[in-house]
């Protein structure tokens, strides 16, 4: 039995986003599978080679729906989610990280990059 371990309905194109100051965005689901069950034994972890400072990766874990395989119910996974800090003034770099999964069959990965644009957060309007 083969293990699938996948990014959701992501290809090995790279990811961009933009975001302000204090902001949070789920960037993609991952799981692995097989036969529509998870065959993750921890949770996924990232490692990031490659960051832009005020940004943080981590996995919250989660339960997901495997789509890429047509399956009919949510699995053991997780959410790659991207978190800003406190940023000053606008910033553009590259992250490269990568995934890292534990399942049955022992360990795996999967390496991604993601363009950041970043901008401060608007000063709230006096009232």
């Amino acid at each position: 039995m083969a293990l699938a371990v996948t990014v959701g309905s992501a290809t090995a194109a790279d990811w961009s986003i933009a975001a302000k100051s204090g902001e949070s965005i789920d960037l993609f689901p991952v799981y692995g599978v097989a036969n529509c069950r998870s065959m993750l034994t921890a949770k996924p972890e990232v490692e990031v080679l490659q960051d832009v400072p005020s940004v943080t990766l981590s996995v919250r874990e989660d339960e997901v729906k495997p789509v890429k395989f047509n399956c009919p119910n949510k699995v053991k996974g997780g959410v790659v989610v991207v978190t800003v800090g406190q940023v000053e003034k606008p910033l553009e770099g590259e992250i490269v990280f990568r995934v890292l999964f534990q399942g049955r069959q022992g360990k795996h990965q999967a390496g991604h990059k993601l363009k950041v644009s970043l901008f401060p957060a608007p000063a709230p309007k006096p009232q």
